[in-house]
């Protein structure tokens, strides 16, 4: 059936098997493999991670009967905040090898796409937050986000952990120009990720 859970059932599918044989041929140094298939299994792997970040936003904001979720700003959200998920996990994993003189050069590059991805993230929040005070029923997602029952988790797992600590942070590394991986801000930016997902859908399944 053509419909975006099945399509994004696809997707997962499409990427789980991708990764799975990029994992392979790169670890187990395949022979047989030439540097052109691994390459454009690589681009492939790219697009459909891309379309499966994007898809989650997507299908929650189809569910037109949870008016909070009903904003294209949740779409952007999710890819924002998966794109600055997956340069976390990549600084962190980066922290604890031996080999990444590639990625020096690099550096301060990724750290500045960070801090843009961050502000982004940040922006399309403030977007929802601003649109879910126009509706009524999206308004009661808003006070449970902000009440007592999500409150830690929402201003300081998700703003706190996941936006303001590694905005802070790639910002030092930038203006100091020196290479500063910070394991903890980025395993805290893992967290508050986690902590947004949490707290978007809680609140719209009040």
């Amino acid at each position: 059936t053509a419909t975006v859970l099945s399509f994004g059932s696809f997707v997962l599918l499409t990427t789980v098997l991708l990764a799975l044989f990029l994992t392979i041929v790169n670890y187990l140094e395949a022979p047989q493999v030439s540097s052109r298939v691994k390459k454009a299994a690589e681009v492939l792997c790219a697009l459909s991670s891309l379309l499966l970040i994007g898809y989650v936003g997507v299908f929650l904001q189809s569910i037109w009967t949870v008016p909070f979720w009903s904003s294209y700003a949740i779409p952007a959200l999710f890819v924002l905040s998966s794109v600055s998920l997956g340069m976390a996990l990549m600084f962190l994993v980066t922290s604890f090898s031996s080999s990444i003189e590639w990625l020096n050069r690099r550096m301060v590059q990724l750290h500045i796409g960070h801090v843009t991805t961050l502000l982004l993230e940040a922006v399309a929040l403030a977007v929802l937050v601003a649109q879910s005070t126009l509706n009524a029923t999206a308004l009661r997602s808003l006070d449970l986000l902000f009440g007592p029952d999500l409150q830690l988790w929402f201003v300081v797992g998700a703003l706190g952990f996941g936006i303001a600590l590694p905005l802070v942070a790639e910002l030092y590394s930038i203006l100091s120009k020196k290479v500063l991986l910070l394991p903890a801000a980025q395993i805290l930016c893992l967290l508050g990720g986690f902590c947004l997902r949490y707290c978007i859908v809680s609140a719209g399944v009040h």
